[in-house]
């Protein structure tokens, strides 16, 4: 919907209440109008610039390594990946910001691996770096420890740090635009917005981070890649090599191990944490899980038995998220099963035009049926409402309560679409005014009488 939105030529932040930073509707607002379809289009781009990321992960591994065994188990490892398989490929923030994030660490690394620095590497390092944190804010800690790790470790420092600044801040005129525009819902809808939800809505404290990390680190998958990893951190901290060695390979280890770290870290302290979004770490594990696995090919060499069943059981791990997101489904899911959402869609489509606003609990009832939502409903905001002033109502693009109640009484739209659980307390104000027109699994569409 804030892809729709956009596409209409409003702005985030500006125009409608959005909780993310703001690049991500740009990139999708080109099908946001083709309904339906545009969930699957949707879903097709971020396969294929998934797919592209692994095959970038191979090459650039291929480069470090110098033969092809251990990029191809690499690329094995990413593309099988449960957590990768899952959220990689669903019309969210993760695939543009990981692809974006990881150029970036490879034009950071060219500099490390080329016999002559090239400023232009700096330069592209800083876009990428700058359109992933435009599309996830978590990204700018890693923009921050790149311009201190150039400060640090390079003789034209000054010089390297204008390439890179030049370049994020060139990715990233639209952010500092909107921001100028309205520094405090700029603040509020990518900050203040998410600590309130996390701690007021989903009430998430220390424990539940814990145990969310918990799942993240000793998913057996994972677990794998960071003991691999474990294995390089233990083999850089032993070894005894000379000077050339350690300004060029391991230092692209160690930066993949500072970008790996400050990701788990970020989103550690981030409220709330959930654990899809720690598999954004995992790239950078597997680039520094190479000395790890180098050391595994060697002891497997004559017992090809062990990769052979690493294999077997790395896919075999694969099988619960399958169970969960493919062939079954989970219980607070299946209202928003493509069946059952295609079923309401069609309803919607019946029983109002293009041109009539309909007022939904879900934005994606709209988008999909190419329909009009009352503003301040655009995306979300309305779970945090009762925790908000009414001069923040209106700054932040947050319909109230009081305006909720006004349009049901006076139905001032001809069709609403409860299925979301967001507007609960308006259960007997609707049943008043309007009918029920169709009631399909989890969510009922109301007729005005």
């Amino acid at each position: 919907m804030a892809a729709h939105q956009v596409w209409q030529g409003e702005f985030p932040y500006l125009d409608f209440f959005y909780v993310q930073m703001p690049l991500l509707p740009y990139l999708y607002s080109f099908i946001s109008h083709s309904g339906f379809d545009s969930l699957f289009e949707g879903r097709a781009i971020s396969m294929l610039l998934t797919l592209f990321m692994g095959l970038l992960l191979f090459s650039f591994s291929k480069k470090m390594t110098g033969d092809t065994k251990i990029p191809l188990f690499l690329f094995f490892l990413f593309s099988f990946n449960g957590l990768i398989l899952t959220w990689n490929s669903v019309v969210k923030t993760y695939a543009f910001s990981n692809l974006f994030a990881f150029l970036s660490f490879i034009f950071y690394s060219r500099v490390f691996l080329c016999a002559k620095i090239r400023s232009v590497d700096f330069f592209l390092s800083g876009i990428f770096i700058g359109l992933a944190l435009n599309c996830r804010s978590v990204f700018f800690l890693i923009f921050l420890a790149q311009a201190v790790m150039i400060l640090l470790l390079f003789k034209s420092r000054l010089f390297s740090l204008a390439r890179f600044l030049a370049g994020a801040i060139s990715s990233s005129l639209l952010s500092l635009y909107l921001f100028l525009k309205n520094p405090d819902s700029f603040v509020f809808n990518n900050f203040t917005y998410h600590q309130l939800w996390g701690k007021e809505i989903i009430q998430m404290g220390l424990l539940g981070k814990i145990y969310t990390f918990a799942k993240f680190l000793f998913y057996p998958q994972n677990l794998l890649i960071m003991i691999l990893a474990t294995l390089t951190i233990l083999f850089l901290a032993t070894k005894k090599g000379d000077k050339k060695s350690i300004l060029e390979k391991d230092r692209v280890y160690l930066t993949a191990f500072v970008f790996s770290v400050i990701i788990l870290v970020g989103y550690f302290l981030a409220t709330p944490t959930q654990l899809q979004y720690y598999h954004q770490a995992l790239p950078y594990l597997l680039v520094l899980s190479i000395p790890g696995l180098s050391r595994l090919k060697d002891f497997s060499a004559k017992r090809k038995f062990i990769l052979c069943g690493i294999c077997a059981f790395y896919l075999l791990c694969l099988i619960p998220y399958l169970l969960i997101f493919i062939f079954t489904i989970r219980e607070k899911d299946k209202d928003f099963r493509i069946d059952q959402v295609r079923k309401v869609v069609e309803v919607v489509k019946e029983n109002s035009t293009e041109k009539e606003m309909i007022l939904t609990d879900w934005p994606g009832y709209a988008v999909l049926a190419k329909r009009i939502v009352v503003q301040g409903t655009e995306t979300c905001g309305q779970d945090v409402s009762h925790l908000l002033t009414e001069e923040q109502w209106k700054r932040f693009k947050i319909i109230d309560k009081g305006k909720m109640k006004d349009i049901i009484e006076n139905k001032k739209v001809r069709l609403i679409v409860m299925g979301f659980g967001t507007y609960r307390y308006l259960n007997d104000l609707i049943r008043e005014n309007y009918y029920l027109l169709k009631k399909t699994g989890g969510a009922e569409v109301f007729m005005k009488r």
